[in-house]
């Protein structure tokens, strides 16, 4: 089960190593409810002009599971800007 307590979060970097101490931006994803849990989720988010200006950047989710302790996330996405 999804912690409802806290927003879950999708990390934006310029290396393959991003997570919650490693990215250069983030943005809060707030628990969707159980009916629209498989439908697409389109997010924006604000990137660094340093970010911005590049060909690239890598991103992932990381979400807390209830009684978990730590963080799981998904696999790195290198996205194209360009």
């Amino acid at each position: 089960m999804l912690s409802g307590h806290e927003p879950h979060h999708f990390y934006v970097g310029t290396t393959t190593i991003v997570d919650a101490n490693n990215f250069a931006a983030v943005t809060d994803i707030w628990e969707p409810n159980a009916e629209t849990l498989s439908a697409p989720l389109n997010l924006s988010i604000g990137l660094p002009a340093d970010l911005a200006g590049g060909a690239y950047v890598y991103a992932r989710a990381g979400v807390k599971m209830a009684g978990v302790q730590e963080m799981i996330y998904t696999p790195v996405q290198k996205i194209a800007l360009r």
